[in-house]
């Protein structure tokens, strides 16, 4: 299950928005096992690679059951 919108802080928000928005994102999906962590559409073109790289480096920090 994808739960993790890229219109969002990945296109348009800082690096900062965009690891408390993975982590919420994780917080909520995580309990009770079974959330695989992904975006919910493809990376849009205007999505700062700063922004994809800490998505990515969130969810394999704190993406582990």
């Amino acid at each position: 299950m994808a739960a993790f919108s890229t219109a969002g802080p990945v296109a348009y928000g800082t690096v900062d928005e965009v690891v408390r928005y993975c982590r919420d994102t994780l917080d909520i999906m995580m309990p009770g096992g079974g959330y695989c962590f992904s975006p919910t559409h493809q990376l849009q073109d205007n999505s700062p690679t700063e922004n994809v790289v800490a998505m990515y480096e969130t969810a394999m920090k704190y993406g582990w059951y």
